[in-house]
């Protein structure tokens, strides 16, 4: 059995995403809210670019190269989809989907009309704080606090403050139907994320056994969800990011007393500014876990300089190493594939398997004179599209008949089957084209690409958790 410690082990890795304030200024994140376990290895990069000297001598050498500006770095992160087994409560990757989408709403309003017990229709009004999708969860307050899954909508527009909310579940996720009187809060339980024109940046950081990469100012560019009968139900995100922090693992190479905000390592080259470290041996050695970030980098003198000190004597030898937070717990339970279905138009169909491609693509503005990197960026047009991979069967040539005539369905995959613990992904109008026929013996197969399309915009994609 092979005890060389040097060798990074691929199955040792930690990964965390949050939410930045401020575009392109780093966040730290929390070892539960943040915490994502990855499905497959997540991945940081960012190298930079090089032009060669033009100037002539003789000689067939290239004498010079230039360092361009830095280039974005880029990331991906595949994970299952792990809601928390609660409705209300965000899932796993909550601000990589937020960062997708562009927001996450959070909806009040009021009951307009008292509804019963026994009705599957709930009128509201003084709709605030965003948008209601078309499908999801809200809670009625009052004596008795129900939860209400409604599949259905109507209002005059987008943005009206009343609704009529049709096709109601009541007393969903156990909770008990009852009578609400006129003007009981209105709660949106579901965790909705809604397309915007803007998205927020995150920090994306990743710990591969004995290296810390973070980048900040990163942005999703895209996520691709894998539907099929086997295992769980997939994500990968992946994006672009302004610049990659970095630490690795060395040893202190002189005693450190707890107040120093500098500390001596034997290589010093292995850590970046604004990277986060720890000494790992005070804290196997039982004491609590004091980090902090890096200010700056002396390579010449092999010294960290830090914003604060570790608050713990340390003595040489001791491991210094990247901190992310220890501790952390994966958020509810992955969704299996099986327990995938799928509406086209509000009628069951049965696929054997397809991709979808949920892609809000970024351009970084990396090519301004002055700047050594990408200091923020703009949001380019949507694309998303899939393809449905299906038997075909003899109902199946009316897809030809919708390919050619330009229908455009409304498609809707819901994974998982329990409350607090289902996945929805609704698409409102979507271009299906007309089949490619496939012989796959023994059976014959159709391939329908289909492209998800806005009504009014911002509509071309719900996400919605419940």
């Amino acid at each position: 059995m092979s005890t060389n410690e040097n060798i990074g082990i691929s199955r040792k890795q930690r990964v965390f995403a949050k939410l930045e304030t401020v575009v392109g200024t780093l966040v730290f994140p929390s070892g539960t809210t943040d915490f994502i376990r990855p499905a497959g290895n997540a991945e940081i990069s960012q190298n930079p670019a090089f032009a060669d000297s033009e100037e002539l001598q003789n000689t067939l050498d290239v004498l010079d190269r230039f360092q361009n500006a830095l280039p974005t770095g880029k990331w991906k992160i595949p994970m299952y989809l792990r809601p928390s087994g609660t409705v209300g409560s965000a899932p796993q990757g909550d601000a990589l989907f937020e960062a997708l989408q562009g927001d996450k709403e959070a909806v009040t309003a009021a009951i307009k009309t008292e509804p019963t017990a026994a009705t599957s229709v709930v009128v509201i009004d003084t709709i605030a704080g965003g948008i209601l999708p078309e499908k999801g969860v809200v809670t009625l307050a009052g004596t008795v606090s129900e939860k209400v899954y409604y599949t259905g909508i109507t209002r005059v527009s987008r943005t009206a403050t009343s609704a009529t909310l049709t096709g109601c579940t009541r007393g969903y996720a156990s909770t008990t139907a009852a009578t609400h009187a006129i003007d009981q809060v209105v709660t949106l339980s579901s965790i909705f994320y809604k397309q915007e024109t803007t998205s927020p940046s995150l920090t994306i950081w990743i710990e591969s056994d004995h290296l810390v990469q973070g980048l900040y100012g990163a942005a999703v560019d895209e996520a691709v969800f894998e539907v099929s009968n086997e295992g769980a139900v997939k994500v990968t995100f992946s994006g672009q990011g302004m610049k990659m922090v970095y630490a690795g693992t060395s040893a202190l190479s002189s005693n450190s007393v707890a107040t120093n905000t500098h500390i001596h390592v034997d290589d010093a080259s292995l850590f970046s500014a604004d990277s986060y470290v720890y000494n790992k041996t005070q804290h196997d050695a039982g004491a609590a876990a004091v980090y902090s970030k890096i200010s700056s980098v002396d390579t010449t003198t092999n010294i960290l300089t830090l914003a604060n000190n570790l608050g713990t004597t340390g003595a040489t030898d001791d491991v210094i190493c990247g901190y992310l937070p220890l501790g952390e717990t994966a958020i509810g339970d992955p969704i299996e594939s099986k327990d995938t279905t799928l509406e086209i138009d509000a009628v069951d169909a049965t696929i054997k398997s397809c991709t979808v491609n949920v892609r809000a693509p970024k351009k970084y503005v990396e090519d301004e004179v002055g700047n050594d990197y990408a200091t923020d960026y703009m949001e380019d047009t949507r694309d998303i599209n899939s393809s449905l991979n299906i038997y075909f069967r003899k109902a199946d040539a009316k897809y030809f008949t919708d390919g050619f005539a330009n229908e455009e369905p409304s498609i809707l995959f819901t994974f998982g089957d329990t409350a607090g613990s289902i996945f929805e992904l609704y698409f409102k109008k979507c271009s299906l084209e007309v089949p490619a026929v496939n012989y796959a013996t023994p059976a014959i197969e159709l391939t329908m690409p289909m492209k998800a399309l806005g009504t009014v915009g911002e509509d071309s994609c719900e996400i919605v958790v419940r």
